[in-house]
């Protein structure tokens, strides 16, 4: 029997199967309006995931997020005030 996760319908047919690969989330990071990145570590073990969320209702323009070997960066572009306030959170898959 595989190690994992696995989704069945009522009807017992598998719906989705995570045998190999599950997620773990390491951190977040607040951006602040400001441009940024986070090093994940020399170590990283493989794949990295992000996601990123408004905070509050802090409206404005969400940077650019870009992945690069074990470092997630953020830019505005030069939006500066007018920026999107969010949260980063990140991890391996």
């Amino acid at each position: 029997m595989p190690a994992g996760f696995e989704a069945y319908s009522a009807s017992g047919q598998l719906i989705h199967s995570i045998t190999d690969r599950l997620t773990r989330r390491v951190g977040s990071v607040t951006t602040g309006n400001a441009n940024g990145s986070v090093n994940l570590g020399s170590g990283s073990p493989s794949t990295i995931w992000w996601t990123a969320t408004p905070v509050g209702s802090s409206g404005g323009f969400p940077p650019v997020i870009s992945c690069s070997g074990s470092t997630i960066s953020w830019d505005y572009l030069g939006l500066g005030s007018i920026g999107m306030n969010i949260v980063i959170e990140y991890g391996f898959y």
